[in-house]
Parts: structure tokens; sequence; C-alpha cells
């Protein structure tokens, strides 16, 4: 039917009149034809970038708030380009100026909220000579089947809620999640660490509390994956430490410092400290480093 002349019984088909239509008239089709497809991928653009800023989604929405943290730039960032926006996370492309002088055009950056991580000693365990307190979780990137390696022994943490100092993150954390407290002159500062030098993923602020007491909350732990409570001696923390058994990084970080500190304050594998002999930092808490 395409190939047929315009004279023929059945009529002018689409092939013919475009053949015989006039140059200006082809361009204009051409034209709209091309503008609708513009058109169609700048409301599906459009779309996207509401999605991932939380104005669309529906049942989800409250998950796709915009991330509201400070973004970070240095005197190596040329600029920055935004590609995913979450409540917690921020993804984007820099474009960065090493200090050779060569320039990087798509270095991918991830700005995450900053977390606290605590080591927490309790003033009256169950068993004396195991007054640490740690979690077992099972989480998401922790499924590790193909080695049958399923959960983790954890610190205690979380993120640092907009308003909030690190410190008193982290009290609120060792409150929800084991409705335990201490005063100030408890706490000790293990220091704040990127937790990525090339890529960002935040910091990470690492704490040893001593002679936790139970305590009440005034809000309840929103983690999804709240875990069991272990005590542990002195002994049983370098051992699991050894042992590769807190299987996320700023854990284990958190246990390791915790560890170098307690030694600071007598404890060994044989030996742990009266409770009153607990002695607070002799040493400058390290600089707080902030995004």
């Amino acid at each position: 039917m395409l190939g047929r002349d315009f004279d023929s019984d059945e009529g002018p088909t689409l092939l013919t009149l475009w053949r015989r239509a006039p140059l200006f008239v082809k361009a204009c089709c051409v034209t709209a034809m091309l503008f609708a497809c513009l058109l169609a991928y700048a409301r599906h653009r459009a779309f996207r970038e509401l999605e991932f800023s939380g104005h669309v989604g529906g049942a989800n929405q409250s998950h796709r708030r915009k991330f509201d943290g400070p973004e970070w730039r240095n005197n190596q960032t040329v600029e920055a380009r935004l590609l995913f926006d979450h409540e917690r996370m921020r993804v984007g492309s820099h474009k960065i100026k090493l200090e050779s002088g060569q320039v990087i055009n798509d270095w991918l950056w991830v700005d995450e909220t900053p977390t606290v991580s605590i080591l927490v000693h309790v003033a009256s365990p169950p068993d004396p000579n195991k007054p640490f307190l740690v979690l077992r979780q099972r989480r998401y990137a922790i499924n590790f089947e193909k080695l049958n390696i399923r959960d983790s022994l954890a610190a205690t943490g979380g993120y640092v809620d907009k308003g909030e100092t690190p410190r008193e993150a982290a009290k609120r954390e060792v409150l929800e999640e084991l409705g335990l407290q201490a005063p100030d002159s408890n706490w000790i500062d293990l220091g704040s660490y990127r937790v990525n030098a090339n890529r960002g993923m935040g910091l990470c602020y690492s704490f040893l509390v001593l002679n936790a007491t139970p305590g009440r909350a005034t809000t309840e732990s929103d983690d999804l994956t709240p875990g069991t409570v272990e005590y542990m001696s002195f002994a049983d923390l370098r051992t699991a430490l050894r042992e590769a058994e807190f299987r996320e990084v700023k854990w284990a970080s958190t246990v390791a410092l915790g560890v170098l500190a307690l030694m600071d304050r007598g404890f060994n594998d044989t030996h742990t400290p009266r409770i009153g002999l607990i002695q607070p930092p002799s040493y400058n808490s390290p600089p707080v480093l902030v995004q």
C-alpha cells in the first residue's frame, strides 16, 4: 500500500503525501516531532528531580526528604553537581583540582549525616568481670551468605540529629538503645574520623563511656535492627577485635580506640579495675573534625 501512486483507487497514502508535500511543510513536521521529544525528556527529568527531593512519591515521601547537611567543598573543589539527594545522604559529582594541577571532572562524592559510635562500660553488670556492653546485630551489608556470616558485634551508635552536638547524640543513643546514662565526667572523646578519605561518607565521632547506670529514655529508638545485648570482659573485647567480629569499620575502630584508652586506665586481659579506681582522661581530647 505504501508503494502505490497517488492516483490509486485506494486513495493517497501517507508516503505519497509526504513525497508531494512542500519542503516547508516537511520542515514544520520534523520540528514538531523534535519539540515533542524534547518536551517529553524535560518532563521525565523534572519528575525524577522532584521524586529524589521528596516532593512526590506517595507513601514513600517521608523517606525522600532532602539532605539538609553541609556540602563538602575545599580549596581543591572547582564545582559540584548533584546526582542524588536523600534525607541522610547526598551523592554528587565533583570537579576537583589535585595538588599536581591535574583536574578530574567526575569525582564521585558522598555527603552523609554524621554518626556517633560508643563503647559502653556498665557500673553494675550481672558479671563483675564482664562490664562492657555491646550489641549483636544483623545488617543488610553484613549478610555474607557464601561465608555463612549473617551478623556482627556492634558498638552502640546512630546519627547526629540536626541541632545536636556529637556528645549529645551519643548520650541520646545510649539512653534510647540501652536505657543507660552517665554524667559528662564519665564520657571520653576518642576522636572524630572521616569514614572514607576519598569519597567522603560523612564523619564518625567515637566515644567511651564509663560507669553507665540505668536511666529513662524520653523517646524510643528508631533503629530498624536493634539486635541483642551481650556483656563482655576486657579480654573478650580484644579477642573479638582480633577475630574481626566487629564487621563494620566504625564499630571496630571505636572499640579498638576504647581498648587503648582503657589500657591507659589499668585494664588488661587479667585485671579489671574496681569502679572507683577508673580515672578520668589524663590527656587532651583530640581535635574535632567538622563537615
